[in-house]
């Protein structure tokens, strides 16, 4: 779960376990709100990559332009502007006195590194490592992992391992500290380089620091995933009794996020940790997490283990169950499609969904339908129901919160007719809670019915913050280009650095051409906050990015993998 930092830029920051708060809440119905804007970019980002869907012609505009096979880059920033007008911009950036700006910059050159560019950037993002901002010489840290540079190999091995030449590279006095260390084995996943992952795991055997051994960990892990002695040392963690409840946290976990074969042997082990009611809180959800991740329909076991789950008296470990089961049923291939393989969990869901006395259950369950379901083809028998089912309980209820979660439900399937209702139900004025709901459902649906209140509600000075930040937002997932002159205009009309962050984010997401202008002349502006200034630069690595945007969201799963003690939000800060 992403933490929000209150300053970015502390040297070692202490993040607070989101566990025992989330506890606290167990009972109220606004409860998934807070779960799914911590983690609801693992779902809306990573299943179906905007320039997948591109190259496949999937992705069509409600301004008439479509996007083919033969010209699967129309309409996205054009890569020569990149090399002519965004990183000259951004380089400068790297020699302000301010490390806020410095960082965000380095953040972004790394991201939106190209074959063309990488090099360049390298020679630029290399000598902050040594920069005696300490701020600075953390991010850069992450950054080099992040960039991909093959000559960043060493430098990330050596912080990571405490070597003399890291200590050096970092101006340690003394050993390297945890906190960089866990930076630069994060990093090292990051690049992508499996001959990485032995050292790695190496030294997670030695180290007495349980932080660096999970930091280790897991990025061995996304070093070489489909390594069986990475996925042996994952599970011997994970079944090690005197082993540290965070690292048997992270492995539990990072062998979710592995997938593949070598990792479903550790299902039975899993399993078991989940079972056991002496198994602390955190590794339990962890367990639910991976399991989610690699159970299949016809494993009856995994999915009996989650739907006990559903039933356990822990509030947290019942919600992360129902989601666990809602990827099962996402990640169900074509021959699993069929109402028959799945209708089991389809009707313990539902079944959640319409039951008036688990109201904490409910908006989960939900929620879980709507992603389990959103790659269904429009003419799913399975989909159709179930959409039709929450179309029911959503224009009956009467608790904004509630009616959200299942208005996302049906943004997330993607429901023509939902759409309409919600449409229609967001012209009716609705209480501010809902409004912002029905905002991202109606533009997670892809529907352009809420086009215009989402252009009229987001320059009404009239209306709350939250719910013009919202529909910003919901206009950059819509990817509707007819809003970025409206956009534009307000950047230029206001000087609220709330209402700046919400427009700048809106274009961000555009992912196209046009929207490059008016960010690089919001971070042109020396009349601006320092903090408008640098959310361009933030929304700048969305809009420019090469690849698509879920590079982080294997960061940002479920539960707290206590890899956010490693800094890891420093980076992921949205």
């Amino acid at each position: 779960m992403m933490v929000v930092l209150a300053d970015p830029l502390v040297a070692s920051p202490v993040f607070p376990d989101p566990v025992a708060p989330m506890a606290a809440r167990a009972n109220r119905r606004d409860n998934w709100e807070a779960w799914w804007k911590n983690n609801g970019n693992l779902y809306l980002r990573q299943r179906r990559p905007l320039l997948d869907r591109v190259v496949s012609g999937d992705v069509g505009f409600s301004t008439g332009r479509s996007r083919t096979h033969e010209d699967p880059f129309q309409g996205l920033i054009n890569p020569e502007l990149l090399q002519t007008e965004l990183i000259p911009e951004l380089v400068q950036q790297l020699e302000e006195a301010r490390s806020s700006y410095v960082t965000a910059a380095a953040d972004t050159l790394a991201r939106i590194a190209d074959d063309a560019t990488r090099d360049m950037i390298y020679e630029h993002l290399s000598p902050l490592i040594t920069d005696e901002r300490t701020a600075v010489r953390d991010r850069s840290i992450l950054a080099l992992g992040i960039l991909g540079h093959k000559e960043a190999r060493q430098d990330l091995m050596d912080i990571a391992l405490d070597t003399k030449r890291g200590r050096h590279l970092t101006a340690s006095d003394g050993t390297v500290s945890k906190h960089r260390r866990c930076l630069a084995a994060l990093g090292l996943g990051f690049l992508g380089d499996s001959d990485v992952a032995a050292p790695m795991i190496k030294e997670s055997r030695k180290t007495n620091l349980m932080d660096v051994r999970g930091a280790l960990l897991m990025g061995a892990m996304h070093a070489a995933p489909d390594d069986r002695a990475t996925v042996s040392a994952l599970v011997d963690r994970l079944r090690q009794p005197i082993e540290d409840r965070r690292v048997q946290t992270i492995a539990a976990t990072a062998l979710g996020q592995a997938g593949g074969e070598a990792a479903r042997s550790a299902l039975s082990t899993l399993i078991r940790l989940l079972k056991t009611r002496e198994s602390p809180g955190e590794l339990r959800i962890s367990c639910a997490v991976a399991l989610g991740a690699l159970g299949r329909v016809d494993d009856d076991k995994v999915v009996r283990a989650l739907m006990q789950g559903t039933q356990l008296a822990d509030a947290n470990l019942k919600h992360v169950s129902l989601m666990g089961l809602g990827r099962i049923l996402e990640s169900a291939d074509e021959k699993q499609r069929t109402p028959r393989a799945r209708q089991k969990i389809v009707d313990h869901l539902l079944q959640e969904v319409v039951q008036p006395d688990q109201d904490a259950n409910r908006p989960f369950a939900a929620l879980a339908l709507g992603i389990g379901l959103r790659e269904d083809p429009t003419d799913s028998a399975t989909r159709e129901e179930v959409a039709a089912e929450i179309r029911k309980v959503f224009e009956a209820e009467t608790d904004p919160f509630m009616a959200g979660a299942f208005a996302i439900s049906l943004g997330l399937m993607k429901d023509p007719e939902g759409a309409a209702v919600m449409a229609q139900r967001l012209d009716d004025s609705p209480t501010d809670v809902l409004a912002r709901h029905l905002a991202q459902a109606i533009a997670l649906s892809h529907h352009d019915a809420g086009t215009k209140t989402f252009l009229k509600e987001v320059t009404a000075e009239e209306t709350q913050f939250s719910v013009r930040l919202e529909m910003g937002r919901a206009l950059g997932i819509q990817q509707d280009v007819k809003a970025i002159e409206p956009l534009e205009k307000m950047l230029q009309e206001t000087q609220s650095e709330e209402t700046v962050a919400g427009i700048a984010g809106a274009l961000g997401a555009m992912r196209c051409t046009e929207a490059l202008s008016p960010l690089l002349e919001l971070l042109r502006d020396e009349t601006r906050p320092a903090g408008s200034r640098i959310r361009a630069i933030t929304a700048l690595a969305d809009l420019a990015e090469p690849g698509d945007t879920s590079w982080f969201a294997p960061y940002t799963v479920d539960s707290n993998l206590f890899v956010r003690n490693a800094g890891i939000d420093l980076i992921l800060q949205r």
